[in-house]
């Protein structure tokens, strides 16, 4: 995380690695499965503050898509949540 903190001006940076991403090719369908974890890390000592993992599936239709825009609006609720609890 060296020099990420003066670059960018944060205080925290929200990694979001895909660890993994596998199809499942169904006759007219695809089932998508996406496993990814997050980590919320302050940018000036690296320490991890939050972390989690989650597991999404997706059935693909016609005009499907944003499996991984829906992955990470829901670790970041997730985040926010944990902010918030007592």
């Amino acid at each position: 995380m060296s020099g990420t903190d003066m670059v960018h001006a944060a205080d925290t940076v929200l990694y979001i690695p895909i660890e993994k991403w596998a199809a499942q090719y169904i006759v007219l369908d695809t089932i998508v499965q996406v496993d990814i974890s997050s980590a919320l890390k302050e940018t000036a000592t690296g320490q991890t503050i939050w972390e989690h993992r989650q597991i999404a599936q997706y059935q693909a239709s016609p005009g499907g898509g944003g499996l991984v825009i829906k992955a990470v609006a829901a670790a970041i609720a997730k985040a926010k949540d944990a902010g918030t609890a007592p």
